[in-house]
């Protein structure tokens, strides 16, 4: 096949969301609608915040998030590698139970997603990352040194895996990020509050 679907994930991610705006974790479905239809991608990014060390560089990091995504409201066409590409439909920013999630719908540009399949199975490759050692998966999880393979029954209509977002090598590193995105959570979800009440009285 041409392309894991991997790949698909780790260029929309770097187009999303800044250098200091990290998820808790990141979940992606894939939604199959038979031979005569495309495939539906949802990706969502949960729990966002920032590891900005100060309010200032707080606010340009919302304010770059909230650029990104009025920027891509619209329907846009994202490259993967020199063949693959996927229609985005929409972005969506909400707060949910208290915390700010970041929801992308798209459909492949071709006929139908590409995926590796064979003898019934569909199959995808993650690549391991350090400290994203747990997922979860509506499929069977097959570890190797260097992959994550999760397989699934072709006939499903709806495969899905969720797995942690970024994070560093160093487990200090990591306790100090994760204290600034907890303390940033609150004053981003203000933030972002205050903008929703700004676009409504427009």
């Amino acid at each position: 096949m041409k392309f894991y679907l991997r790949m698909i994930i780790a260029a929309i991610l770097s187009m999303s969301l800044s250098s200091c705006i990290v998820p808790e974790k990141i979940e992606t479905r894939i939604r199959y609608f038979g031979e005569k239809a495309p495939s539906q991608i949802t990706c969502i990014w949960h729990n966002i915040s920032s590891t900005a060390e100060n309010d200032k560089d707080l606010k340009k990091d919302f304010d770059d998030f909230i650029e990104d995504l009025e920027d891509s409201s619209t329907t846009t066409e994202l490259s993967v590698g020199s063949e693959t590409k996927i229609i985005v439909q929409s972005w969506h920013a909400s707060v949910e139970y208290g915390k700010l999630n970041l929801k992308m719908i798209a459909v492949p540009a071709g006929d139908k997603l590409e995926d590796l399949s064979a003898n019934g199975e569909r199959m995808i490759v993650l690549e391991k990352e350090e400290g994203n050692e747990s997922i979860e998966t509506n499929g069977k999880l097959l570890e190797t040194e260097e992959n994550y393979i999760i397989v699934w029954p072709e006939r499903l209509e709806e495969i899905y895996w969720i797995v942690g977002g970024p994070k560093e090598t160093s487990e200090e590193k990591n306790s100090e990020l994760q204290e600034l995105a907890r303390q940033n959570h609150p004053k981003l979800i203000k933030m972002f509050e205050a903008y929703q009440e700004k676009k409504r009285r427009r």
